[in-house]
């Protein structure tokens, strides 16, 4: 597939005589030339090569390769980049290193920074062709969740620091555990380098980057709506981006001139040359040579591969022995030198290495040389967008009969292409590729009952209906294959999802919403599609409720414009979960979110600048729904939580700042300062795994849509529908935490001046960088008083009195402090 406007006049190629070892690396500081079969010594100095991506397994030795060259080499050149590489570097280093982004469940200024780098890159007239991720490949949860658990310890002491008044350690702990700290590691070694026998303790003081619990990925629809604005074009595979980039590096492809990303770009056949760094303020670029690092480590290219494999990627584990084993607290960063090591004393054999270490394997990984294999397998055989749009495997004529082990099910490219065009993201296409549902680790970490019953029970419903959308449309063979769900915490758990039995049919009651432009318009000329506002408020209209009732379908009638397509997902959606009747009629919960979407609508109105609004009460009640938002104070909980006032009143606050939690403050483009609350980021990750399995099932609704042909299939918007869709962003904890410190603090009875002068002065004292943020306290004021007027409506079938009375408490609690 052709990106138009990508331009390559010229290839940045690297003189292999300019290779040298880093300074750092080995022998004390300075290069060693090594002869064909030596072992490669062990490093007994001290290294400090920072980290550049915590998802990113980033190897030493390699980054010590890395060379310099002009950036003016890259004039009018395009530079295929992958995206999630860009953004763990723009996460972990300076300027825009977010040191608190695990403390906060959020961002607060790395679009600007953004926005400044593309700004280099097209003042040094090089253009960046991003290549983001699509589905998961076969071990890369597993991975994910072998790093998310160390991060949550890391986490933990990150908070213990914090708790116990160690504010700046805090903040360094949390800023090292987001991939950029550097970590002191030992490994016991036979034989010193030179010769000397014995065994000897070498200290490394190493990044570790294998430990963020952020996933950038996260960050996608923010970076694809500013290369949108900037008309950069991107790019979606069906697989990880690596692979994609390398087909375009291997056959010479006119869309780039070099290729930019992790290490892992090394293990696919690319013609030589990894972009590694651009320094704009040195003007040079930093690269790496795979032709001179195999030549430099003397080996042949199948042998630096399964070096690069034993040390570890982002779908297989390390090496279970190249892992400190010695029951040191840290692990080891290893380097590509010691796995090469181990296969030249084992005959250059995986296999024969894993049977030389196999009581090391049995105890701590005895399946790790069948996850190599099939790690092995999707590296050869990795799958593409060719230049003429079709899906292919490469070296397709070798491809083994169990190939579905290690590349997953096939699935249409109807499906993958509208990965590409950005009208679905891959997440749900990974349950079906993989026949797995993997629930990966949150950022707090915190597994309470709450969390357990949501992920395992509660939200497996939703999860059901999201694949009866999608797998009626599939062959037979996906159709009777059973998708068997695993959570993080517990290895054990495993649940058969049943969706093939629904009743009544998801398929079926989504088809029963059929608008056409014309009477869309003829009912509301100037519709808000997407506003979510719209969608609720115009099912209060009798007239147009019996417009959207089809019962058969109209013939030659598909859905054309972006609005219609929208607000019929929408609508989709709100039937599915409860919120409309088979009639299209509002149930008893839907009148109760139309009651509070029609109470904040004015304040929506006069301020069009703060986003989320709508989206916001929609959030609220779903968690009402699910039972999470409420006065309880939870048991695993202990930091953050309300001080002053009665039991009723800090259960009341605890209410107000869970749902300004729901809420984004706005904030100037830089690094957050302020108090941290580890309560509101538990509920933080509580809201964000029910916005995420709501968003999988409106993008079902919308893949479901495509594919049974009731949509306009060939079209150019459709990147802007799918963002035009809810639940796509969350929102970080600020505003939660503001509202909690702050009105932890007012006095009940104190003066109107005294009480304008505390909330003059808040701002400077807690959240210096908060801009407007006594026009943002006014609309959570609003916004709450608008919940509970939704609540109010509920009947007790929908809430217990017992509850709606502590919704009255909290809005009594509010009001005496305003």
């Amino acid at each position: 597939m052709m990106a138009q406007g990508a331009m390559a006049p010229s290839r940045l190629w690297i003189n292999p005589q300019q290779a040298h070892l880093h300074p750092y690396a080995y022998g004390g500081g300075r290069g060693m030339p090594f002869d064909r079969g030596d072992i490669l010594p062990q490093s007994d100095s001290l290294t400090s090569t920072p980290a550049h991506a915590a998802c990113l397994v980033e190897d030493e030795y390699i980054n010590g390769q890395a060379t310099s060259h002009d950036i003016a080499e890259l004039e009018d050149c395009a530079i295929a980049v992958d995206a999630t590489y860009y953004l763990q570097r723009m996460l972990t280093n300076p300027p825009s290193r977010e040191p608190l982004l695990t403390a906060l469940g959020g961002l607060t200024g790395v679009h600007n920074h953004i926005d400044s780098d593309l700004d280099q890159w097209e003042e040094h007239k090089i253009t960046p062709f991003f290549i983001f991720d699509g589905q998961s490949i076969t071990g890369q949860d597993e991975v994910f969740i072998r790093r998310g658990r160390r991060a949550i310890e890391q986490s933990n002491h990150a908070w213990e620091l914090y708790v116990n008044g160690q504010a700046q350690e805090a903040v360094d702990s949390f800023g090292n555990h987001n991939g950029t700290g550097f970590l002191l590691s030992y490994a016991s070694c036979d034989g010193r380098p030179g010769g000397n026998s014995g065994r000897y303790l070498a200290i490394y003081l190493v990044a570790d980057p294998d430990i963020g619990a952020f996933r950038p990925q996260t960050l996608y629809p923010m970076l694809q709506s500013i290369l949108k604005r900037r008309g950069l074009h991107f790019l979606v595979p069906p697989y990880n981006a690596a692979a994609q980039i390398a087909y375009f590096d291997m056959i010479d492809s006119d869309q780039c001139g070099g290729i930019m990303g992790p290490q892992e770009l090394l293990l696919y056949p690319i013609k030589d040359s990894v972009i590694r760094e651009l320094d704009w303020t040195n003007k040079t670029v930093k690269a790496i040579s795979k032709k001179q690092i195999i030549k430099q480590l003397a080996v042949e290219e199948n042998t630096f591969a399964d070096g690069l494999l034993m040390v570890g990627t982002s779908f297989l584990p390390p090496f279970p022995s190249l892992q400190d084993n010695n029951g040191l607290p840290t692990t080891r960063r290893q380097h590509l030198v010691d796995a090469i090591n181990i296969l030249r004393a084992s005959d250059k054999s995986v296999a024969a290495a894993c049977h030389s270490f196999s009581d090391v394997l049995k105890s701590h990984d005895p399946q790790w040389l069948d996850k190599y294999h099939k790690a092995k397998m999707a590296v050869a055989h990795f799958i593409y967008i060719a230049e003429d749009g079709e899906v292919r495997v490469n070296d397709f004529d070798k491809l083994t009969k169990d190939n579905h082990e290690y590349l997953g099910l096939q699935l249409p490219s109807e499906l993958f292409h509208y990965v590409n065009i950005g009208l679905i993201g891959p997440r749900m296409l990974n349950w079906i590729t993989h026949s797995k549902i993997t629930v990966l680790p949150t950022i707090d970490g915190q597994v309470s009952e709450e969390y357990r019953n949501l992920v395992t029970k509660q939200l497996v419903a939703v999860k059901e209906i999201t694949l009866g959308l999608l797998i009626p449309r599939l062959n037979r063979g996906l159709q009777h294959r059973d998708v068997v769900m695993k959570v993080w915490y517990d290895d054990k758990f495993s649940y058969t999802v049943n969706y093939s039995n629904l009743q009544p049919s998801p398929s079926l009651r989504a088809a029963s919403w059929l608008v056409t432009d014309a009477t869309l318009k003829s009912h509301f000329p100037k519709p808000d599609s997407g506003s979510i506002a719209f969608e609720v408020l115009a099912l209060r209209n009798r007239d147009f409720i019996n417009a959207t009732l089809t019962k058969d379908r109209i013939e030659g009638t598909s859905l054309d414009s972006a609005d219609v397509i929208v607000s019929i997902g929408i609508w989709r959606f709100l039937h599915l979960r409860g919120y409309v009747t088979d009639a299209h009629e509002l149930t008893p919960w839907g009148l109760g979110l139309a009651k509070a979407i029609s109470v904040i609508q004015p304040v929506a109105k006069q301020n069009p600048e703060f986003e989320g609004l709508y989206e916001g009460v929609l959030m609220a009640f779903e968690m009402i729904r699910y039972g999470l938002l409420h006065t309880k104070q939870r048991v695993e909980e202990s930091h953050g939580l309300p001080l002053n006032g009665t039991e009723d009143d800090k259960g009341s606050l605890l209410l107000l700042s869970r749902v300004a939690t729901l809420l984004k403050l706005r904030h100037l483009p830089t690094g957050y300062t302020g108090p941290l609350n580890k309560t509101l980021l538990v509920f933080h990750s509580l809201a964000s795994t029910v916005r995420d399995t709501n968003r999988d099932l409106v993008e079902a609704i919308i893949a479901s849509m495509f594919m049974f042909a009731q949509a306009q299939r060939e079209r150019d918007d459709a990147w802007e529908i799918g963002n035009r869709l809810p639940f796509l962003n969350d929102p970080d904890i600020a505003f939660g935490i503001a509202v909690k410190t702050l009105l932890d603090e007012v006095i009940v009875g104190e003066s109107a001046a005294d009480r304008r002068q505390r909330i003059e002065e808040f701002p400077p004292n807690f959240m210096p960088h908060a801009v407007h943020f006594n026009e943002d306290l006014e609309i959570f004021y609003s916004f709450f008083e608008a919940l509970a007027g939704g609540v109010r409506t509920l009947t007790e079938k929908e809430m217990p009195p017992a509850d709606k009375a502590k919704w009255e408490k909290a809005a009594q609690y509010l009001r005496q402090r305003r």
